[in-house]
C-alpha cells in the first residue's frame, strides 16, 4: 500500500514543485531554472541507449547550461575543467586507463557522434582535465555532450585543428615553458602561427593562469614575438583576446599584445592599459586613437577583447561591451609581441601575466564574446557534469539453453549460470525440474556474490528411468526469477533449458524358458514364466492353449498384468496327459497368443 502512495504521490509533488518554479519565474528578474531531485534522479538513470564504444566503461554527461550561453552558434570551442578522483588512472584509483588520458572522448548528444576536442592538460595523478570541445550551443535549449572514459586499448584521437575554425588565425594557451627550442608558445589553430619567447626568460615565468598556464612578464625585457604571418592579417575584420592580470595596476602604461602597421614602428593596433583603464591604441601611420573602456585596472585577472571591422573599433572587459571609435587600423603583415609594444620613442612593456591569447580574422558577436567570458570565468557554472553511467547491463546468461541430452539409463548433461555484471548484493535463483520423473537438476538453487559473480556455475542435470516406453520426452530446467537487494538485479527471470530424456525401454512379454520342456503321460507337469518388460499405462493380458490337448493342458488359460504387477513373473503350469496309446514321446506347443491392451 506504501509503494502505491508514494507512486500516486510522486507526481503530485513534481507539479507542486513545478508550479513553484513557475510562479517565481514570473515575478524574479532573473533566471531561476532548476530541476527537482526527483527530476534529476530520473534524468541520471535514463541514459541514451546509444553507446559510442563498448570498449569504454563509463561515460557522463556534460550539460551545457543555455542561461550562460548568450548566442545560439555551431562550432563553439567549449572549456570544460574539473578534477575528479574518478578521471585518475587506474594506478591511481581512478577508472582512466591511459597516463596520458587518450581514453577521455567527446560525444555528441545521440551518444555516438565523436566531436572534435583539444586536450590542453591531463593529469593522471590528480584526475585534473583541460579540455577545449567543438560543439554546438543554445542560450534556450540546455545542451548534452558525453564524456567516455575507461578503454584500455585507446588510442589518440585528439584534433586541436579540429577544435578551432577556419575564423581562428591564432589560439595560444600559454601554457607552455618560455626556454629551450624555438618556438615556445604554440599556436592550436591549422594555421601554425607560435611564438618566440624572448631569451631573457625562464621557466619560472611560466605560472599559473585563468585556465591553465599563462606567462609572468617582467615589464622590462620579457615577451614573446608572434610570426610574420599572412594568416594574420592586419586588415579588418580582426578580434583579439587575452587574459592578463597587471602586477602593479593603474595608471601604468603597458601593453599586452601589439601589432605594427607595415614597418611603421608606432603604427599598428595594442590591447593595454592606462590611465584611462584597459585600453586599446590604434594608429594608421598618421592619427593615433586610444580607445579607452573606462573600467579601472586593478591586480585581478580580466579578459580584455577588441573588435574592428575598419570602421568601428570596440573595446569589451569581462565578457561586456564598453565602448568605441568609428574608426579602423590596418596594419599590414608584420611581426606582432605578446607583453611588448615598440613605441616611437619607448617600449611599452606589460608587467604581469598574460594568458589565453586569440585572433580571429572575423568580429565575433558580443554574444560570443559573453558567452565566452562566462565559460573561461566560471566553467562550473557553465557546464555540470552528470552522474555516471557503464555499459553494463544486469543479467543472468545461461549456456546452453537447448540441446541438452539425457537418458533413462542415467546419462547426465550440463549448464552453466553467470551474471553479467558485479551486483552491489548477494543475487540468489532456484532451479526446477518441469518433470522430475524424466530428469533431476542439482543444485537446486544458486548463489552468486560481488567475489564471485563472474565465475561461471555448473548445473547437471540427471536422466530418470521411468520403465515405460513412452519415447525421448521433452522437459524443461525451468530457472526461477532471481531476488537480490540490488535493485538492478532483482526481479530477473533467466532464461530456461530445454532437454530431451531418451528412452531405453522397449515394450514385450517376456517367456522363459521357451524349450527343452518335458511332462510325461504319467501327470508329471512343468513350468514356465511370463512378466512384461516394460511397465504398462492399462491392463495387458494374452491366452494360453495347448496345440494338443491329449497330451498336455495349461494351468490358466488367461494371464493378466497390471502397472502393480507388470514386474512380478506369472507361472504357468503344463501338465501331461494319459492317452493309453503307444504312441512314443510326441512333441507339442503351448501357444501364447497375441495380448490385448488399451496401452
Amino acid at each position: 500500500m506504501r509503494k502505491i502512495f508514494r507512486r500516486k504521490l510522486a507526481p503530485f509533488l513534481l507539479a507542486f514543485l513545478l508550479i513553484i518554479q513557475t510562479i517565481i519565474g514570473i515575478f524574479l528578474p532573473f533566471d531561476f531554472s532548476f530541476k527537482p531531485p526527483y527530476l534529476e534522479t530520473q534524468e541520471a538513470s535514463a541514459a541514451s541507449e546509444s553507446w559510442y564504444d563498448s570498449n569504454y566503461s563509463y561515460r557522463r554527461a556534460i550539460t551545457i547550461n543555455s542561461n550562460q550561453v548568450a548566442t545560439t552558434t555551431d562550432a563553439f570551442p567549449v572549456l570544460a575543467t574539473t578534477t575528479q578522483n574518478y578521471l585518475k588512472t587506474a594506478t591511481n584509483g581512478g577508472k582512466v586507463q591511459s597516463d596520458s588520458g587518450h581514453d577521455i572522448v567527446f560525444t555528441d548528444s545521440d551518444g555516438q557522434t565523436l566531436l572534435n576536442y583539444e586536450r590542453e592538460k591531463y593529469s593522471s595523478s590528480t584526475g585534473e582535465i583541460v579540455y577545449w570541445i567543438n560543439t554546438s550551443i543554445s542560450s534556450t535549449t540546455d545542451k548534452v555532450i558525453y564524456m567516455y572514459y575507461g578503454n584500455s586499448g585507446a588510442t589518440d584521437i585528439s584534433s586541436s585543428t579540429g577544435v578551432w575554425d577556419d575564423n581562428f588565425v591564432m589560439v595560444q594557451h600559454m601554457q607552455e615553458y618560455p626556454t629551450g627550442t624555438a618556438p615556445h608558445m604554440i599556436d592550436s589553430t591549422k594555421y601554425a602561427n607560435n611564438g618566440t619567447a624572448e631569451s631573457s626568460m625562464t621557466n619560472d615565468d611560466q605560472v599559473a593562469g585563468q585556465i591553465d598556464g599563462s606567462l609572468d612578464f617582467d615589464g622590462d625585457g620579457d615577451y614573446v614575438v608572434l610570426p610574420a604571418s599572412n594568416s594574420i592579417v592586419s586588415d579588418a575584420p580582426i578580434t583579439i583576446t587575452a587574459w592578463a592580470k597587471s602586477d602593479v595596476g593603474t595608471p601604468d602604461d603597458n601593453r599586452i599584445i601589439s601589432f605594427h602597421r607595415g614597418s611603421s614602428v608606432g603604427s599598428g593596433l595594442t590591447i593595454g592599459t592606462g590611465v584611462g583603464g584597459w585600453n586599446s591604441y590604434s594608429n594608421d601611420g598618421t592619427t593615433g586613437s586610444l580607445l579607452n573602456s573606462g573600467v579601472t585596472v586593478d591586480t585581478s585577472k580580466h579578459q580584455i577583447v577588441i573588435t574592428n571591422d575598419d570602421t568601428t573599433h570596440k573595446i569589451y572587459v569581462d565578457g561586456v561591451y564598453k565602448s568605441q571609435q568609428t574608426r579602423g587600423v590596418s596594419f599590414g603583415s608584420f611581426a606582432g609581441y605578446i607583453g611588448h609594444y615598440e613605441g616611437v620613442s619607448m617600449i611599452y612593456a606589460w608587467d604581469g601575466t598574460i594568458d589565453e591569447v586569440r585572433i580571429s580574422n572575423v568580429v565575433r558577436s558580443a554574444g560570443w564574446i559573453a558567452t565566452e567570458y562566462n565559460n573561461q570565468s566560471d566553467v562550473a557554472n557553465f557546464i555540470t557534469f552528470g552522474a555516471e553511467a557503464d555499459n553494463d547491463t544486469a543479467g543472468i546468461t545461461i549456456n546452453p539453453t537447448s540441446g541438452l541430452t539425457t537418458t533413462e539409463a542415467g546419462a547426465t548433461t550440463t549448464f552453466t549460470a553467470v551474471l553479467d555484471t558485479e551486483p552491489t548484493d548477494d543475487v540468489s535463483f532456484n532451479i526446477s525440474s518441469s518433470d522430475t520423473t524424466e530428469g533431476t537438476v542439482l543444485p537446486a538453487s544458486l548463489t552468486f556474490t560481488s567475489e564471485n559473480w563472474s565465475d561461471p556455475r555448473t548445473i547437471t542435470i540427471t536422466g530418470a528411468d521411468d520403465s515405460i516406453q513412452d519415447g525421448n520426452i521433452a522437459y524443461t530446467i525451468t530457472n526461477a526469477t532471481s531476488t537480490s537487494a540490488d535493485g538492478n538485479y532483482n526481479g530477473i527471470d533467466p532464461t530456461d533449458v530445454s532437454i530431451t530424456n531418451t528412452d531405453n525401454d522397449t515394450a514385450g512379454i517376456t517367456i522363459n524358458p521357451t524349450s527343452g520342456l518335458t511332462t510325461t503321460e504319467a501327470g508329471a507337469a512343468t513350468t514356465y514364466t511370463a512378466v512384461l518388460n516394460t511397465e504398462p499405462t492399462n491392463d495387458v493380458s494374452f491366452n494360453i492353449t495347448s496345440s494338443d490337448e491329449t497330451e498336455g493342458t495349461v494351468s490358466s488359460s488367461t494371464i493378466i498384468f497390471t502397472d502393480s504387477d507388470w514386474n512380478a513373473p506369472q507361472t504357468i503350469t503344463i501338465t501331461g496327459v494319459n492317452d493309453s496309446i503307444q504312441d512314443g514321446n510326441i512333441a507339442y506347443t503351448i501357444i501364447n497368443a497375441t495380448s490385448t491392451s488399451i496401452d
